[in-house]
């Protein structure tokens, strides 16, 4: 049998040369397609990551909307998510392990004794649930607990940036803030693990009218990204196709962050949609 097949082999060299190499293409082919998609896995779950892989959100509004002013209308009508529905769905949801509810309050400064921090901060109210739900770490002091949210005491957890503008030669655990003119206990210190809003101190601004801005702990500015040097927020361009656009140069930009590489995202409030990663090289 093994001399037949080796005669076979002899007299179909073509035939026999091609059928290896089909099969050597195809074992290939399968190792290189699940390489990728191993590949491709590691990459979504350590973005996911940053928010923990089983986290999801309800909101009122997309996290992120391409289009005009007229299509979001739509999502403006949506009624208010309450306290109460957020607090019964905690009750009834059996499948998460921890559910968190917080709401953003205001955008400001924030100060202390000893400095106050860019006017930019954004301050919510949270229940302890959001903690975990997102994957932030206590570095410091304690978490929130229901009693002091049920209390509606006034405690209040910095991040790491924030804790270190405001308290730059030692701890801010136990210390007082201000925050829109009402005093706060400072119970704890968190790290948001996907950078939250600032990097190494540092905080991006976009500006409708066309530029994005970083500024430093410090309230001053590091450098402005895509000047457009245009009159006022209402560019002619936002209405434009996508080929009209100027390379290097920012239309509308209407929400920015970085990521947890220090890249920084930048979304356009223009007809067609536009995001823009600046990726970070030094």
């Amino acid at each position: 049998m093994i001399g037949l097949a080796l005669r076979g082999l002899a007299t179909r060299k073509l035939r026999s040369s091609l059928t290896l190499l089909g099969v050597l293409i195809g074992v290939f082919s399968i190792i290189l397609v699940m390489t990728a998609m191993r590949a491709m896995q590691n990459k979504v779950e350590k973005g996911l990551g940053q928010l923990g892989s089983r986290t999801f959100a309800i909101q009122k509004m997309p996290g992120i909307f391409f289009g005009g002013p007229e299509g979001i209308v739509k999502y403006l009508r949506r009624k208010e998510i309450t306290l109460a529905q957020a607090m019964r769905f905690k009750e009834k949801v059996t499948l998460p392990a921890e559910v968190g509810i917080y709401a953003a309050f205001s955008t400001g400064d924030i100060s202390s004794r000893y400095g106050h921090t860019p006017p930019n901060v954004a301050v919510q109210g949270a229940t302890p649930g959001v903690i975990v739900a997102n994957n932030w770490l206590v570095v410091e002091g304690r978490p929130l607990t229901d009693a002091e949210v049920e209390a509606a005491r006034d405690v209040c957890l910095l991040t790491t940036g924030v804790a270190k503008t405001l308290f730059p030669f030692g701890s801010a655990v136990g210390q007082r803030v201000k925050i829109a003119a009402i005093s706060y206990h400072v119970i704890g210190v968190i790290e948001l693990v996907d950078g939250g809003d600032d990097a190494q101190g540092m905080v991006v601004i976009p500006d409708l009218h066309g530029r994005v801005t970083l500024m430093d702990s410090a309230n001053q500015i590091v450098e402005h990204l895509g000047d457009s040097n245009a009159p006022n927020w209402n560019n002619p361009l936002r209405a434009q196709p996508r080929e009209a656009f100027i390379p290097g140069q920012f239309i509308c930009p209407h929400g920015a962050c970085f990521d947890h590489e220090g890249n920084i995202f930048v979304v356009e409030w223009v007809e067609v949609g536009r995001v823009t990663k600046l990726r970070k090289v030094a």
